[in-house]
């Protein structure tokens, strides 16, 4: 789930877009915030990152959940899943505001082990269950 902020706002608690599996954890946190003249902006987060240290202790993760908090001074914010999404490798997420002139974010991703380190799938079957 993304929940947009304009400027000013305080933070609401995000609710993950499903339940968390057992033995869900955090894999990766990133933030970043920028100002510039008034423009239309548009966001990118990615997992895996191309990190090469943190990419080999993340590895072979499916990914459970995200959180997402974007602070703004717009008013409009669009966004949606690109590519990858929950119970695989990968995740792209995109998002579009307009006319603004600063942009921050917070990113939670949450996963388990994939089934090369946990053996036979068992992540998926936690899936199942939640379906």
């Amino acid at each position: 789930m993304v929940v947009f902020h304009p400027q000013g706002e305080n933070p609401l608690n995000v609710l993950l877009p499903v339940s968390l599996s057992s033995g869900s954890s955090i894999i990766l946190y990133g933030s970043n915030g920028w100002t510039f003249p008034e423009q239309g902006v548009n966001l990118t987060l990615s997992y895996p990152t191309s990190d090469t240290e943190i990419r080999r202790k993340v590895d072979n993760y499916l990914i459970t959940g995200y959180e997402v908090l974007l602070f703004t001074d717009g008013t409009e914010c669009t966004g949606s899943i690109a590519s990858g999404g929950l119970m695989r490798n990968h995740i792209t997420l995109n998002f579009a505001v307009s006319g603004i002139t600063m942009l921050s974010y917070e990113f939670w991703l949450y996963g388990v082990p994939g089934p090369a380190r946990v053996g036979g799938g068992k992540a998926h079957q936690n899936y199942n269950l939640m379906c």
